[in-house]
Formats: C-alpha cells, sequence, structure tokens
C-alpha cells in the first residue's frame, strides 16, 4: 500500500531522494503535479461518515493506538539522531533523556503524517473527490480508544458536457447607422483636440485625418470607411460576446452542475467584505445602505450568490470542457506566464489562462456546428489609440470607432 499526496508545482526539474518516498513529476490536465509516494504498509482504521448533503461529509475515524505508536517510535528514531547531548556521542543519548526534549515535535509530526495518510485511503475507497482542502480535528488520543479525529469535506460532484448539437446557435446580425460613424467621428476629434491644445481643429476636414497619420487613409471618405469597417468589427464582437455568454449558461443548464456549500459561503463572504470597503469609503452604514438600494441583508445576500454561483458553474464546465478535449497549455507559455507573473501567482494564472484557451476552443466548435462562416479580418490600425480612445464606461457603441478592437 503507498499513501499520495499531491501538490501544484511549476515545470521545474526537482529530485528529491528518501528511503521512505519517492518523487516524481507528473503532466496532468493544464498543471503539473508533484506526486509524492511514501512507502507506508497498511494501517488499520475504522471510519463511520455522516452526510450533511450531497456536497458536504463529515468522516469520524478511529486509529488503533498501536499503529500510532509504529509512527511515533519511527519518526522518533529519525529526530533524535539530530539531538546534540554533552556526554554522549550525537544522536546516542538514552531515549528517557531525549523524549522530553522533542516529545512535542514528534507528536505533531506523527499526526501530520497519520491523519492525511488515514483519510486518503478513505477517499479512495469511497471513490469522492473533494472540492475543499479537509478540516481536521483530533477529538482523543489515548492507549484504549487510539486516535479519534473527524475530516469534514466538501466534495466535488461530477457531471456530464451536454452534446454541442444541442448548443446550436444562429448568427446575429449587426448594422451600423451613417449616425454611429458621426458620432464616433466626433469623439476622435473632440479626444484630438483634448491632446492637442495649439492644434485644435473645427471640424474633420482631410488635413485632420492627414495629421492622424493612419496608413492607407488619406482623406474624410478614406477615414469614414474605415471607422464604418471598425464600428462593425466591434459590435460584431459585442453580440459575439454576449452570444457566447448564454451559450455557456445554457451548458451549464444542461449539464446539471452543483456547486458546493464551501463555495456558496466563500461567495457570500467576499462579498461582505467587499461591502465592507466600499461602506468604509463612503462613510454609509450598512443599515443606510440597505434603505438605500430598498433591500433586506437576505436578499441582498441571495442576489451575491445568484450572481456569482453562475460564474462559478462555468468555470466549472469550461475546466471540464477543456479537460476533456484535451486542451493544453505549452511548457513554453507557462515559462512565459512564470517569468511575467512569479511563482507565488502562477498556478492562478495558469488556470484563467486555462479557462480561457477551453472558452475559445468551446466556441470554434460552437461555430463550426452552427455553420458560421467568419468574416474577412478588418486589418485594425494600431497607432489611432491615442487619437480615439474614449470613456469605457459609456456604453453607447458609437463611442468605441477604434479603441480596443482586437482579435478575431
Amino acid at each position: 500500500m503507498s499513501y499520495k499526496l499531491l501538490y501544484f508545482c511549476s515545470l521545474s526539474n526537482i529530485v528529491l531522494k528518501s528511503p521512505r518516498y519517492i518523487v516524481r513529476i507528473h503532466n496532468s490536465k493544464h498543471y503539473s503535479l508533484l506526486i509524492i509516494t511514501y512507502k507506508l504498509s497498511k494501517m488499520e482504521y475504522t471510519y463511520k461518515k455522516e452526510e450533511h448533503s450531497k456536497t458536504h461529509v463529515t468522516y469520524t475515524v478511529t486509529v488503533p493506538y498501536s499503529e500510532h505508536q509504529k509512527v511515533y517510535e519511527r519518526i522518533f528514531s529519525e529526530e533524535s539522531l539530530k539531538i546534540d547531548i554533552k556526554g554522549f556521542r550525537k544522536g546516542k543519548a538514552p531515549k528517557e533523556m531525549v523524549e522530553p526534549m522533542i516529545y512535542k515535535d514528534v507528536m505533531q509530526k506523527t499526526i501530520e503524517e497519520l491523519i492525511p495518510r488515514v483519510t486518503s485511503e478513505i477517499l479512495k475507497k469511497e471513490n469522492v473527490n473533494p472540492a475543499s482542502y479537509p478540516k481536521y480535528e483530533v477529538t482523543k488520543i489515548d492507549e484504549k480508544d487510539g486516535i479519534i479525529y473527524t475530516a469534514e469535506f466538501y466534495l466535488y460532484i461530477s457531471f456530464e458536457i451536454p452534446e454541442l448539437s444541442k448548443l446550436k446557435i444562429t448568427k446575429p446580425k449587426v448594422s451600423v447607422t451613417s449616425k454611429d460613424v458621426e458620432t464616433a467621428i466626433e469623439n476622435v476629434l473632440k479626444e484630438w483636440n483634448e491632446h492637442n491644445k495649439d492644434d485644435k481643429f473645427e471640424s474633420v476636414n482631410d488635413e485632420f485625418v492627414k495629421k492622424l497619420q493612419i496608413e492607407n487613409v488619406k482623406n474624410v471618405d478614406e477615414f469614414k470607411k474605415m471607422i464604418e469597417k471598425e464600428l462593425a468589427q466591434y459590435k460584431n464582437q459585442m453580440e459575439e460576446q454576449t452570444l457566447l455568454r448564454k451559450t455557456l449558461e445554457k451548458a451549464v443548464d444542461l449539464s446539471n452542475i452543483i456547486v458546493s456549500e464551501n463555495i456558496v459561503e466563500n461567495i457570500i463572504e467576499a462579498e461582505r467584505k467587499g461591502l465592507e470597503q466600499y461602506l468604509k469609503e463612503k462613510n454609509k452604514t450598512k443599515e443606510e445602505y440597505l434603505k438605500e438600494i430598498k433591500k433586506s441583508e437576505k436578499d441582498l445576500e441571495k442576489e451575491w450568490i445568484e450572481r456569482n454561483k453562475k460564474e462559478v458553474q462555468i468555470n466549472m464546465f469550461l475546466s471540464e470542457y477543456g479537460t476533456k478535449n484535451k486542451v493544453q497549455i505549452s511548457p513554453d507559455i507557462i515559462k512565459a506566464l512564470k517569468e511575467k507573473y512569479g511563482e507565488k501567482d502562477l498556478m492562478h494564472v495558469v488556470e484563467r489562462v486555462f479557462l480561457d484557451m477551453s472558452a475559445r476552443h468551446f466556441w470554434s466548435e460552437i461555430k463550426k456546428l452552427s455553420n458560421w462562416e467568419e468574416p474577412k479580418k478588418i486589418d485594425i490600425v494600431e497607432n489611432m489609440s491615442d487619437a480615439t480612445s474614449s470613456d469605457s464606461s459609456n456604453q453607447d457603441i458609437s463611442q468605441k470607432p477604434k479603441i480596443e478592437i482586437v482579435g478575431d
């Protein structure tokens, strides 16, 4: 019998040697796992399971004291070799002299090895997939009853990805009006005048267009055509993003994805902290805020859950979809991400990149099934961004003549 501990790690070369464990790197899904396999004999234990809900369980486990002592004695032997007592060679002092010095440390290490090891075996027997780290509580340790502890888990409930044929879509139709174009051009002029106080223009003319230094755009007519094309591309992009979102929500509904209670609790806690920060900045009380928005605290929490729960379900769907369809991030990309974001934030960034890649793969397949022909790509003028950027908070489509229109 062997006991495995799984750790997230970067794609670096790691070599560890020990008579008690083997270490290897394993690429799984979209990340790497450091797998430590302890070579240990099988242990005796009993347990009972308490189901609080489909996604929330607690195991009460009893391990005979004799099993505890086996682990304790082995760890004590290893740790005692490090003790140097005057009059004795290092590691050779009598146990009765050494044990009081290291008893607490050895007991801690015994528990930290024994409990996860037994719990891992139970989860394997139960064939369950934890969605959270376990919450352990040791309730008793004595020679008569042994070790009694509880391990509380939230579980990941597996689900099936629906047939993509059930998610076919109709390509949206968008149009750009002359008013859209004129409004966008007016914004370009306004931005120019704000940034060029000594070189202002009353209206858009050929001279103004030349000042913008846009490749292959020399006069007002060509400028209008370029703006119209980019507005059409932007509108298409916005419509496509909206449609992708709706399609993912439909996929989530068909998948019947269950979100564990701990995630819901985390949502409420995060939103509550955000609200506290907001109230502090605005110098308001919670009561004043609730009165202002005309909601009770219970209604507000319900709104938080409904808004965030769908995001969690979409991420769960994309993670499962990407895994099933073998979406992978190349080592070169991971290396680049590590250099940019550092080791600390690497796994979070990798996860976000993986979900983005999964969404792109999913959307590409949906469009193929829906016979969605891609439009011809429009060359984007990179050097227009300063002259045409506008307030991103304005939702009027005509306010976005060029701006961040990047990508297919």
